[in-house]
């Protein structure tokens, strides 16, 4: 019996940075004018994990990890360069492609998809390719194994019994993102949860004090004693 199983199914990218900044017409300060489109790649790249090796390869798929490395390490030491890193670890947002709406975008994906979208009929699953790249977003794992079964041939044993073959048969199991996570993520994002409220009581004192926790930030200010809550 063979199997296997995979994680997190979509389009692998060698590099993990979003290039938006053109597209949107941001404006960069003056002083980076004179760093070249690769400069400016590999800083993308070495903000997302500050593994100048790794951000390197992205650009030099065919640098050995100590050449990278030593590559990487002058680049890094170069003052524009330093200063254009904190220029897009500031915004980080912009620069690679992430906001709240993006965020909300994809948990909306996973709380919108079914397993119905991805079957053709109660036991067949729809062909992989037929998939749209959002339905495929969903999935969060395959497991797929292969079984060798017996099954009754077409022809007859001696006996005059069915004959039996044994046949080679292939299962798919696939495993959605969890729909009701996102569905709350979403209600953290959007606000729509009410501030949780918890009790506490003092040691020796022998009474109780309420203490109100607002989890949220669009929620009312914190209240830290019993004599400020009106309820």
């Amino acid at each position: 019996m063979k199997g296997k199983k995979s994680k997190a199914v979509g389009k692998a990218q060698e590099s993990k940075a979003v290039d938006i900044a053109d597209e949107d017409g941001e404006v960069e300060p003056d002083m980076f004018k004179s760093l070249s489109d690769k400069d400016r790649a590999f800083c993308k790249e070495y903000i997302l994990d500050w593994n100048g090796r790794r951000a390197y390869q992205v650009l030099y798929p065919n640098a050995g990890d100590n050449n990278a490395k030593t590559n990487a390490s002058q680049i890094v030491r170069r003052k524009r360069i330093q200063a254009y890193c904190k220029y897009l670890s500031d915004n980080v947002e912009f620069n690679i492609g992430i906001s709240k709406s993006w965020i909300i975008e994809q948990h909306l994906k996973i709380a919108r998809s079914s397993i119905a979208h991805l079957h053709d009929t109660w036991i067949t699953l729809n062909d992989f390719d037929k998939l749209t790249e959002e339905q495929k977003y969903c999935i969060e794992e395959i497991t797929t194994q292969t079984r060798r079964e017996v099954a009754e041939g077409e022809g007859l044993d001696d006996d005059g019994n069915p004959e039996e073959v044994e046949i080679q048969v292939d299962y798919v199991k696939l495993k959605l993102c969890d729909k009701q996570k996102s569905l709350k993520e979403l209600a953290m994002l959007m606000g729509y949860d009410a501030p949780s409220k918890i009790e506490v009581t003092g040691k020796g004192i022998g009474t109780t004090m309420n203490v109100q926790i607002n989890v949220y930030n669009n929620a009312p200010a914190l209240v830290s004693n019993e004599k400020d809550i009106k309820d």
